[in-house]
């Protein structure tokens, strides 16, 4: 995984869905969905999700947007 630094775009994981994921976060890694890293915290990053509010997800969970379009 490349390092994660605030202001890079990522996405949630495909590999990161299990039996306990919760539907947005399924959601929005089958959607390919786009965050905008805003912060950190240890393991943790503040994404600014689509509708201008604010999640932490684990870095582990997370990859880089290389192309966007």
């Amino acid at each position: 995984m490349s390092e994660i630094k605030v202001g890079d775009l990522v996405r949630i994981a495909r590999s990161s869905i299990d039996d306990r994921t919760t539907t947005w976060f399924a959601r929005d890694a089958e959607k390919e969905v786009p965050f905008l890293v805003v912060g950190d915290m240890n393991d943790f990053f503040k994404l600014l999700r689509n509708d201008q509010t604010f999640c932490y997800v684990a870095g582990e969970y997370l990859e880089l947007v290389e192309d966007v379009s």
